[in-house]
């Protein structure tokens, strides 16, 4: 079995993706976040993200895919330390 990472980011712009969904608020992306979480399981650290005021979540997945066209193998590793970051 082979594992194929394949990177989308979620948002160009986090703030416009916010204003898009009405999150603007904190508390409000909070309760967002939790009930996505709820229905997907898949966790997110929501303070990580409000810590680092994330602009935008499609240069990581773009360093990813470079990576990946350098070297697989520590691509898979930036990609798990990445992940380990924000989400596991």
């Amino acid at each position: 079995m082979k594992i194929t990472y394949k990177m989308g980011g979620f948002a160009e712009s986090i703030a416009e993706w916010r204003k898009e969904y009405d999150v603007v608020e904190d508390k409000a992306l909070r309760h967002w976040i939790a009930e996505s979480i709820s229905l997907t399981k898949n966790p997110i650290d929501i303070d990580y993200i409000l810590k680092t005021r994330l602009e935008s979540s499609w240069p990581a997945c773009i360093a990813v895919k470079a990576a990946q066209i350098q070297d697989e193998v520590l691509a898979e590793k930036y990609f798990r330390s990445l992940m380990e970051a924000g989400q596991v």
